[in-house]
């Protein structure tokens, strides 16, 4: 999983245009799949694209999931977070619960 500075962070919103990779749910901490930055070679060092990987053995017609790193708690965000529904029990948006964020920090 990678990380970026606040000033260089990407949003990947496939609201409008996409491919298949825009049917892949949320699902806090425990999902499975995993995010990997591909740096294409271009004069703009800040150009990526994401590749998904399972982190575990997924079963036939399973869905895909991946947490998209949502921050539930920010009321300063200029667009409101989603409702979280992932039903995972390290849901960082069903409960404000610190001791559920801590367990799922990886």
């Amino acid at each position: 999983m990678f990380h970026m500075s606040y000033d260089l962070s990407l949003c990947l919103d496939a609201t409008f245009f996409g491919n298949a990779a825009r049917f892949i749910n949320h699902r806090c901490c425990d999902g499975n799949l995993v995010d990997v930055p591909v740096t294409i070679e271009s004069p703009d060092r800040h150009y990526y694209h994401v590749a998904f990987f399972t982190s575990r053995a997924v079963k036939p017609m399973e869905a895909l999931t991946w947490d998209y790193r949502i921050d539930f708690d920010d009321d300063t965000h200029p667009i409101e977070a989603f409702k979280c529904l992932c039903g995972s029990p390290f849901c960082r948006g069903a409960s404000s619960s610190k001791k559920r964020k801590k367990r799922c920090r990886k």
